[in-house]
């Protein structure tokens, strides 16, 4: 059994550890929520086929690509997506392959783009590049001057489009 004096020695120094304890952060951080529901496709309908016939007459013929662009030292890359549809293009997923200038694979990737593009509109999209070394450049690009750089070229393949639904 504990004597009152060692109680009181206990009680002193536990006393004397929370007067210089640090500050506890007492607040819970922000759990963030995946719905897994993507912007894009709030509203709108997934398009994922080249069937004229399907999908209520829209297919993946519906958008295009143009104006790409990548300087060797660059950081990004960048292209113009087209929405030949009547409805509002809310987003898309395609594939980028990059390509020498004899059609040997350099690299494959699959990007996602959020965007609002209206009926008949032209939307620019800027990506980070995939060349972190900065030793390519598109070929309708500027070669640099100075450093050696290959030239490549890209084809852009879309794997999803979303439409948003008419009103």
């Amino acid at each position: 059994m504990k004597t009152p004096v060692a109680i009181l020695l206990t009680t002193a120094l536990l006393m004397a550890g929370t007067a210089q304890a640090r500050k506890v952060r007492t607040r819970l951080p922000a759990v963030k929520k995946e719905s897994g529901e993507t912007a894009m496709a709030r509203g709108s309908q997934a398009i994922s086929t080249l069937c004229e016939t399907c999908a209520e007459g829209y297919s993946l013929a519906d958008v295009a690509f143009s104006g790409y662009d990548k300087k060797n030292g660059a950081d990004k890359e960048s292209f113009f997506v087209v929405n030949k549809s009547d409805r509002t293009l809310t987003g898309l997923t395609l594939f980028i392959t990059y390509l020498t200038v004899d059609s040997v694979q350099l690299h494959k990737r699959r990007v996602s783009v959020d965007c609002e593009v209206p009926p008949g509109g032209r939307y620019k999209v800027d990506i980070r590049s995939w060349d972190t070394q900065k030793s390519f450049h598109y070929y309708l690009s500027d070669a640099p001057r100075r450093k050696r750089s290959t030239p490549y070229i890209v084809y852009f393949d879309p794997i999803t489009i979303y439409l948003r639904y008419k009103d």
